[in-house]
């Protein structure tokens, strides 16, 4: 949180109200409330602007005595970044202002960023709202900047997953959303490009195997997007990975059978097999075309398996 000279321009909207806590804790509550960049405090008591209900920001001087703490973001790279200096903002007369840290360990990393553009000065904030269990976390990217002597803040705003996911889950490389696009066109020729082009465009790709959870959400998302009512043997997700043409003819010798027999899109493929679950081994070509890797619909209460089925066509 960073406190400088200031005050709202207006109270509408209207702001989340504590009456009884004191500009310390109204500065706290603002840093652990996820949607609030703003507090103020006033004789009636603590006020905390949210994002999304920010009034421009009217700002003052030591004379005037009014001040506010706005919850402002930086990365890891601390050398970009310098704490404001002075008394009067934004240019602070290259003095000592007065700043406020508080628990690094809450969810929303706070430091500070001073950043020239045509003599106005903008600071950036990033907020992460996961506090409604109703829907899919929400990202917010926002800017407050001085025009003449007002701070006014823009932001733009996105779910965690868009529209047509099923859901997300964490790795330790980071969250991801989940789709399944299913088809009972037991037919229709339904090959695997055709089916990589149909997550392309939805921004999504097949996926990979790097941590055991990659599979064990499966059936979750399976569950959730209401595919369950085909749970049979000829129904399989593919995944990212197709057999190489120099192992298709010996798909059982020892390379072959290693990450190296197949081809990945994936960039952030780990290059090995160690968590794929198999229901036969790498090596299983029991057609002429079972060379793309699938994820076997699993029973009831089971797990999903690796196996290794058909490229042409979706069963």
């Amino acid at each position: 949180m960073m406190i400088v000279w200031g005050k709202p321009s207006s109270f509408n909207p209207v702001p989340q109200f504590y009456q009884n806590i004191d500009w310390p804790a109204c500065i706290q509550t603002c840093y652990e409330y996820q949607s609030c960049v703003l507090a103020f405090q006033n004789t009636s008591g603590c006020n905390l602007f949210l994002f999304n209900g920010f009034p421009p920001i009217q700002k003052t001087n030591s004379t005037e005595g009014s001040i506010v703490a706005f919850k402002i973001y930086s990365t890891e790279n601390r050398t970009d970044y310098v704490c404001p200096n002075g008394i009067n903002a934004p240019t602070f007369n290259n003095k000592n202002a007065t700043v406020l840290f508080v628990d690094e360990n809450l969810k929303t990393e706070l430091k500070f960023l001073r950043r020239n553009v045509f003599n106005s000065f903008v600071f950036q904030g990033y907020l992460y709202l996961d506090s409604n269990p109703d829907y899919y976390p929400e990202k917010v990217w926002y800017n407050i900047s001085l025009t003449g002597s007002l701070w006014t803040l823009s932001y733009n705003w996105a779910p965690l997953c868009q529209f047509g996911y099923y859901g997300y889950y964490d790795n330790p490389d980071g969250t991801w959303c989940a789709m399944f696009l299913s088809s009972n066109l037991t037919k229709q020729n339904i090959g695997v490009n055709y089916d990589a082009t149909a997550c392309q465009r939805f921004g999504a790709l097949f996926p990979t195997i790097n941590y055991p959870v990659d599979a064990q959400v499966i059936p979750v998302f399976l569950n959730r997007s209401h595919v369950d009512f085909m749970p049979n043997e000829q129904y399989y997700i593919r995944i990212d990975g197709v057999r190489t043409k120099a192992c298709q003819s010996a798909p059982k010798t020892a390379s072959c059978m290693t990450a190296a027999g197949f081809t990945f899109t994936d960039s952030r493929f780990k290059g090995n097999l160690n968590n794929y679950g198999w229901a036969t081994n790498a090596g299983a070509r029991s057609g002429s075309d079972d060379d793309c890797l699938v994820l076997v619909y699993p029973p009831i209460g089971g797990n999903v398996k690796v196996d290794v089925r058909r490229c042409s066509d979706f069963n």
